[in-house]
C-alpha cells in the first residue's frame, strides 16, 4: 500500500489552537486558506486546513476572541460561525471546552450544556492553557478523565470537572495532551542521532552526549542505571527519545481507549508570524525527503508583534501558506485537515491487502476507538499496489465492491488502484 495518496510523498496537517482569534479574522483567514475566490489576503488557496474552537471563555486577561457562548453563560455568541465551520470542514478540533486560564471555573455541567446545544461531531480534543484548566486530560493535576480521586484518608469523591465519558457523544477520537517534537516527519524510522540533533536548541551539551546516554539507557532497560542515564539526558536539556509515531493508541485514566497524537513545533514559535519559519522551504523539503507525516502546531490568531490578537495576516505568513500550496500543487505534500490525516494513518495501521489472481482482498482489524472500518469513507484516501495483471474484483471486509467505486492506474509492476473518485474523498 502507498503511505499517502499518490503522487504525494509526504503529508502535512496544520493544527491551530483558537486562542486570540476573533470571529471576523477567523472568517477572512479561512476564506483565504480554504477558498478559491478573491479575499482581502489574496486569491484563495483551496488548502484542506481545519481550525479549532472553544465553547466558553473565562480568562480575565483575554477580552476578545471567538467562542460558542458569551463567557460561561447560556447566551450564544459565535455559535453560528462555529456551527457553519464544523459543517464545512473548517473546524475539526475542540481546544478543550474553553479558556479557563488564570481564573478556572470549569464544571461538568458546562460540558453537558455544550453538548446539548451543539449536536455535531468534533473528532479531536486538544488540551489548553495553564493549571487552572482542570478540564484537561491525561495531565498531572487535572480531572477531565479522572472519574474518582481519594483523600489522604482514603475517602473517595467524584471531581466536578470529570467529563471524558462524554467524549463518545461529542465524537472525540483523537487527543493531544502537550506532546511536541522537533523532528521533521513522523510515522517513519528516526535514529537517536537525528532525534537529539533536532532537539539540541537550548541544551547544555551537544547531541553526541545525549546519544551516548541514550545508548546506555536502552542497554540498561528499566534498571536503576537505565533510569539514571535517562535522567542524565533530561539534565542535559533533551527530552528522552520516544516514539516517532504521529498517532498511537493510549488509554485515558478512566480506562477508555483513545488515539493520542503529537505535533511538530516549539512553544516559543507558536504565533502567526512564525509560520514563515516553521513552513519554510527547508522544512518542507526535509519533510518530502523524509517521506513523513506531520501535524504542525500553531495559533492563527496569536501575534507576537501585537502581543495578543492578530489583526492582519502578515505577509510572511501569507507566503508560507502559498508555499505550502505550491508543494501540494507539485504533488509533493498531501495537505489534509488534522482529523483526515490522523484517521488515514489509523486506517493504514488497521488494513492489510493481498492479491489472488484477479482479486484484491482488503482485510480490516476492528479498532477500539473508531469501531468497524472499511466503508467508503475509510477507503477514500487509500491506494493499493496491485502489480501486473488486470484487477477485476475487490473484496473489502468480506464484501465485494462495485466496479465504479475503484479506479486502476499505471501498468505492469507499477499498477495500483485507489478509491478517491471525488465524491468519496469529500466524505472523509
Amino acid at each position: 500500500m502507498f503511505r499517502f495518496p499518490p503522487p504525494f510523498r509526504a503529508a502535512l496537517a496544520v493544527s491551530s489552537d483558537i486562542d486570540y482569534t476573533t470571529p471576523g479574522y477567523f472568517l477572512d483567514l479561512h476564506a483565504f486558506v480554504n477558498g478559491n475566490g478573491q479575499t482581502r489576503f489574496g486569491r484563495g488557496l483551496g488548502l484542506d486546513i481545519a481550525d479549532s474552537f472553544w465553547f466558553y471563555r473565562a480568562n480575565p486577561e483575554i477580552s476578545e476572541g471567538i467562542s460558542y457562548f458569551e463567557g460561561t453563560c447560556e447566551k450564544e455568541k459565535d455559535a453560528a460561525v462555529i456551527r457553519e465551520g464544523i459543517q464545512q470542514g473548517r473546524i475539526d478540533t475542540l481546544h478543550a471546552y474553553g479558556d479557563f486560564s488564570l481564573g478556572g471555573g470549569f464544571r461538568r455541567e458546562l460540558a453537558e450544556r455544550a453538548l446539548s446545544r451543539l449536536g455535531l461531531s468534533v473528532p479531536i480534543w486538544i488540551n489548553h492553557g495553564d493549571d487552572h484548566n482542570f478540564q484537561n486530560v491525561l495531565a498531572p493535576g487535572t480531572y477531565g478523565d479522572l472519574p474518582e480521586k481519594r483523600s489522604a484518608g482514603g475517602w473517595p469523591s467524584r471531581p466536578v470537572e470529570y467529563h471524558a465519558d462524554l467524549f463518545g457523544r461529542l465524537g472525540i477520537q483523537f487527543i493531544w495532551t502537550g506532546d511536541l517534537t522537533c523532528v521533521v516527519g513522523q510515522e517513519r524510522p528516526c535514529s537517536a542521532w537525528e532525534y537529539y540533533r533536532a532537539h539540541r536548541a537550548g541544551a547544555r551539551a551537544g547531541p553526541a552526549a545525549a546519544w551516548v546516554l541514550d545508548r546506555l539507557a536502552r542497554a540498561a532497560g528499566a534498571t536503576l542505571p537505565g533510569r539514571v542515564f535517562r535522567r542524565g539526558i533530561e539534565h542535559l536539556g533533551y527530552p528522552v527519545r520516544g516514539r516517532n509515531d504521529l498517532v498511537w493508541l493510549d488509554r485515558l485514566r478512566d480506562g477508555r481507549s483513545i488515539w493520542r497524537f503529537q505535533r511538530f513545533g516549539d512553544f516559543t514559535r507558536d504565533c502567526i508570524e512564525d509560520l514563515t519559519d516553521v513552513l519554510s522551504e527547508e522544512i518542507l523539503d526535509r519533510l518530502v525527503a523524509n517521506e513523513g507525516a506531520m501535524v504542525l502546531f500553531t495559533h492563527f490568531g496569536k501575534s507576537r508583534v501585537l502581543q495578543g490578537s492578530a489583526r492582519e495576516l502578515p505577509a510572511g505568513a501569507a507566503e508560507a501558506f502559498r508555499r505550502l500550496a505550491r508543494f501540494r500543487d507539485a504533488g509533493k505534500i498531501w495537505v489534509a485537515r488534522t482529523s483526515r490525516l490522523l484517521r488515514h494513518l489509523v486506517v493504514l495501521k488497521r488494513l492489510s491487502a493481498w492479491r489472488e489472481g484477479d482479486l484484491v482482498a482488503l482485510e480490516w482489524q476492528e479498532d477500539p476507538v473508531l469501531g468497524s472500518l472499511g466503508d467508503l469513507r475509510d477507503l477514500a484516501t487509500v491506494a493499493v499496489r496491485v502489480g501486473e495483471g488486470e484487477v477485476r474484483r475487490i473484496v473489502s471486509a468480506g464484501r465485494a465492491l462495485p466496479a465504479g467505486v475503484w479506479r486502476a492506474h499505471g501498468a505492469g509492476s507499477c499498477a495500483w488502484i485507489d478509491f478517491a473518485n471525488g465524491s468519496l474523498a469529500e466524505t472523509v
